[in-house]
């Protein structure tokens, strides 16, 4: 089903039961005409005719020829020009007296971090207590986040499980895997996604001719659809010949010159008084590290209790992650099997 799920509509044909009536109403508001249903009256499969006299849409969108985008353009000048003042582009509009956006975002010349400190402490000492990082906050008498999603020691895997049984038995039947229950009487999923043994493909066919029969016109395939008088779409991207570069320009100038001021390029905008980005995300000239560090302490630091990094963290009496997705001992493959079996009896 998911070859209908591309198409026009699909968001209403694909859904698992609905009633033909309701469904032709629409079609016919909608100027789609011609549909086949099956013994249920369910449509299962139809034609989109959204064109005038084997035109495609995109001629139902242009005027006099002319495609969306002489649409969206005032005088033949683009989308850019209608998002400017004077010819000057956006980034002209988010500024004031020429100065960029990050000036906005700032406190007397003051960068965001800035703002968002205390005391020119960084965002990490506010997500801390008592100078304590967030590990401390998320555990219990120094116990990490691993000892508050387990039942009396043990792991994640333990509490998804009945009477030890792992994942895989919740999702089966008498010990029956997923397999067996996209099934009917042993068979597997294309059997029911079929008609008298007939598959998937029979389903989208019109007396046996397939998909790409249907998405055409007396023969003609998709590509003739989507052309005006058998010009290909990029003849439609364009004016009077000319490509998509150049309905993203003004007087010749491409996209770099549009987003500059006097020149200037990216880089200057994202500056104050010509300092870079990186200027912008420090304190007193300290760069990114020290903003994520505390009395000088790294973020390796902040990370971990009583010097012990965040592989401790993630242990059980010394224990480490493996052996947390484990039952008895045994790994987490041990754990997607059926009777022993690997991950490979789960696709079959």
């Amino acid at each position: 089903m998911e070859i209908i799920g591309t198409q026009p509509l699909a968001d209403i044909i694909k859904g698992p039961v609905f009633h033909s009536h309701t469904l032709i109403q629409l079609l016919s508001f909608l100027n789609v005409f011609l549909y086949r249903l099956d013994y249920l009256e369910h449509i299962f499969c139809l034609f989109n005719l959204l064109s005038i006299d084997g035109q495609g849409i995109d001629y139902l969108l242009s005027i006099g020829g002319q495609g969306i985008d002489y649409l969206l353009s005032i005088d033949g000048q683009g989308i850019d020009y209608l998002l400017s003042i004077d010819g000057q582009g956006i980034d002209y509009l988010l500024s004031i007296d020429g100065q960029g956006i990050d000036y906005l975002l700032s406190i007397g010349g003051q960068g965001i971090d800035y703002v968002l400190s205390i005391g020119g402490q960084g965002i990490d000492y506010l997500l801390s207590i008592d100078g304590q990082g967030i590990d401390y906050v998320l555990s219990i008498d120094g116990q990490g986040i691993d000892y508050l999603l387990s039942i009396g020691g043990q792991g994640i895997d333990y509490v998804l499980s009945i009477d030890g049984q792992g994942i895989d038995y919740l999702l089966s039947i008498g010990g029956q895997g997923i397999d067996y229950l996209l099934s009917i009487g042993g068979q597997g999923i294309d059997y029911v996604l079929s008609i008298d043994g007939q598959g998937i493909d029979y389903l989208l066919s019109i007396d046996g001719q397939g998909i790409d029969y249907l998405l055409s016109i007396d023969g003609q395939g998709i590509d003739y659809l989507l052309s005006i008088d058998g010009q290909g779409i990029d003849y439609l991207l364009s004016i009077d010949g000319q490509g998509i570069d150049y309905l993203l320009s003004i007087d010749g100038q491409g996209i770099d010159y549009l987003l500059s001021i006097d020149g200037q390029g990216i880089d200057y905008l994202l500056s104050i008084d010509g300092q870079g980005i990186d200027y912008l995300l420090s304190i007193d000239g300290q760069g990114i590290d020290y903003v994520l560090s505390i009395d000088g302490q790294g973020i390796d630091d902040l990370l971990s209790i009583d010097g012990q990094g965040i592989d401790d963290l993630l242990s059980i009496d010394g224990q480490g992650i493996d052996d947390l997705l484990s039952i008895d001992g045994q790994g987490i493959d041990d754990l997607l099997s059926i009777d022993g079996q690997g991950i490979v009896i789960l696709l079959s």
